[in-house]
């Protein structure tokens, strides 16, 4: 209303302005806000006519609103710098404020990192630490805090190791690492042996091992393994190695293993092959059986050695010897040899030569 005549107003009208949400402690917004702005004249004056306001920075624009009260969104992120002032009736024009409307709706970047990258399987073998690297974008409010580094130790599958980042404006991100650790080796087992040796510890062929695998937490890269023995010799050993999927390994070593694929050597000196004896003849048997790895275990001719050999019916004859090794190994060997008459010359009344007859 127009003041009476007397009456003169000198005074500018004062606004107040208000944020709906309220900054937090250190002056910052995360989401759209709502400026509000109320001018009063003073009792007796002329009354508002008209409010003003201009927004520079994040946020550009401005407006006059006739009457005593205005409002504005500002949905800008970065600060916007607010500029208002109020008119009255009588033309006084308050001093212009300012006030600074800072806005960061972006949550901070934050990433969950291993110091050691698991393997192909996914599976780590040792500890891990576990840090969580964060940053604020250019022109936000700025980083307010990020988790600690986590080292993690514990044994298991499927571990959530969470690492959480805020900015000033209370914004906040999450990064997860996910983490299977088997620190532990796997168990192997022997299963089988085959063929089994015989009674003196001795085979003659190929001795193939076989071992379960298990692990119970990543898993046995397979099931079982296997190793065979080909190689002659005494004493041997074998080793395999079951292995998890986290890389952890155990080994097993079968040892005392003995093979001997080679046959006994025979070798007969009498009666020599081919040879001819006389009727009832005394001749003496000389044969020997020998093995460099296992052993000879039994060695037996047609008679035993230095034994007389059969020359007590003439033709043809066959002298026989077999001979085995303590690893189940066997050889026979054979000579040939003929009985004949003995001849003494002639008897009347054939002359013997050079007599003619």
């Amino acid at each position: 209303q127009p003041v009476p005549a007397a009456a003169e107003d000198t005074l500018a009208p004062v606004t107040s302005a208000s944020l709906t949400p309220q900054p937090n402690g250190l002056g910052w917004n995360n989401d759209d806000t709502l400026l509000q702005l109320n001018a009063v004249d003073e009792t007796g004056g002329s009354g508002v006519k008209e409010v003003e306001y201009a927004l520079d920075g994040a946020q550009v624009g401005g407006a006059t609103v006739m009457g005593s009260a205005a409002q504005t969104t500002i949905s800008a992120e970065g600060v916007t710098t607010v500029s208002f002032f109020a008119n009255d009736n009588a033309g006084n024009s308050e001093t212009p404020q300012t006030l600074e409307v800072k806005i960061d709706k972006t949550p901070p970047q934050i990433a969950a990192l291993t110091d050691v990258d698991p393997n192909a399987n996914g599976w780590n073998k040792t500890n891990v630490l576990v840090s969580f690297p964060a940053s604020d974008e250019a022109g936000g409010s700025g980083l307010a805090t990020s988790s600690a580094d986590v080292a993690v130790s514990t044994e298991g599958a499927g571990q959530e190791i969470t690492g959480t980042a805020e900015d000033n404006a209370g914004n906040q991100s999450t990064a997860v690492a996910t983490l299977n650790i088997d620190k532990t080796s796997p168990s192997i087992t022997l299963a089988s042996r085959t063929p089994a040796a015989n009674a003196a510890g001795w085979n003659n062929t190929d001795v193939a091992f076989t071992w379960d695998c298990s692990d119970a937490l990543s898993g046995p890269v397979a099931p079982s393994v296997m190793q065979a023995v080909t190689g002659e010799g005494a004493g041997q050993s074998v080793t395999d190695t079951c292995e998890d999927l986290a890389d952890n390994t155990a080994s097993d070593t079968q040892s005392g293993i003995n093979i001997d694929k080679t046959d006994p050597a025979i070798n007969i000196t009498t009666p020599a092959e081919g040879a001819a004896y006389l009727l009832n003849a005394a001749v003496n048997a000389n044969y020997a059986c020998t093995d460099s790895l296992s052993g000879v275990k039994s060695c037996t001719g047609s008679v035993a050695n230095g034994a007389a050999i059969n020359t007590s019916t003439v033709g043809g004859k066959q002298f026989i010897v077999n001979s085995s090794d303590v690893a189940g190994n066997g050889a026979s060997s054979q000579r040939n040899y003929t009985v004949r008459y003995a001849f003494s010359g002639f008897t009347n009344p054939i002359a013997p030569m050079p007599a003619d007859n």
